[in-house]
């Protein structure tokens, strides 16, 4: 059961299931439920309540941000509900809110396969792992670039805002795997196990050492691969597995090392540890 709680406002909870099962043995779609205040002049969910698109689909993902909320279906399709104000639905920018769940459109007949809301953004990776985004950019947590990060009016504190899903650019063409999303900033994990972050580093969040913002994914260096080159004890269990880090950019401390070759498999003559 996947579990949301993304602010004081609401709850959501669905059921995890597997799409093909539940088509083949005709069993009953899972619905998502929720409680809690879907906007601000709404009369607050009490209790768990179905919010389920039009038509009976099967629901496979939900997330939500601080004012909005958005599914995919098992069909690739998107849909919103909430506020518009900053575009983090998805929809363009005349839309300042929607009260009922509504199809998101998405850019050249792309099927989404997971989404992610942060706090006045969304993300939808699409089924061949290209990455979308939307919604206030103040402080580029969009990783559309610097044309499209910043303020609008800053003495305001109007954030550039982007309506309409586009697509961010990954490094190396990089498909997209899971997405997070804080306050102001965002983490990309890639198919091939790399991390990249963007948007609000004052606190070093994005962890790539220093406190700069950035306006477009970026690689976090310690959060590559390490490979562990070993050899396994000898008769008499002596030697110790002799142990060597390859690590592009961060280097491991000696407590860190001493983890990892505790996770060594015992008699390995390679094992590759992912961070």
């Amino acid at each position: 059961v996947q579990c949301l709680c993304p602010s004081y406002t609401r709850t959501a909870l669905l059921e995890d299931v597997d799409p093909a099962a539940v088509r083949e043995q005709g069993g009953a779609l899972p619905v998502p439920l929720v409680a809690g205040r879907l906007r601000e002049e709404d009369e607050p969910i009490l209790r768990l309540r179905p919010l389920c698109p039009p038509g009976g689909v099967l629901v496979t993902e939900v997330s939500c941000g601080a004012k909005h909320t958005l599914m995919v279906t098992d069909a690739g399709l998107l849909f919103g509900i909430g506020y518009n104000e900053c575009g983090e639905l998805g929809l363009e920018a005349s839309v300042e809110e929607v009260a009922t769940l509504v199809p998101v459109p998405l850019p050249d007949g792309a099927r989404a396969a997971r989404v992610a809301c942060g706090f006045r953004t969304a993300f939808v990776t699409t089924t061949i792992g290209a990455l979308l985004a939307c919604g206030s950019n103040d402080r580029g947590q969009l990783g559309l670039g610097a044309d499209l990060a910043g303020w609008e009016d800053e003495d305001k504190q109007v954030a550039k805002m982007v309506h309409g899903l586009r697509r961010v650019a990954l490094p190396d063409n990089a498909l997209a795997a899971p997405v997070a999303c804080g306050f102001r900033h965002t983490c990309i994990l890639t198919r091939t196990a790399t991390l990249l972050a963007c948007g609000r580093n004052d606190c070093g969040q994005l962890g790539l050492g220093d406190t700069r913002d950035r306006d477009a994914p970026t690689l976090v260096a310690a959060l590559e691969y390490a490979e562990a080159h070993c050899r396994p004890k000898d008769k008499e269990g002596k030697e110790d597995a002799m142990l060597e880090l390859r690590l592009t950019g961060n280097k491991f401390t000696a407590a860190e090392q001493t983890q990892l070759r505790a996770a060594i498999p015992e008699g390995s003559t390679k094992f590759e540890i992912r961070t």
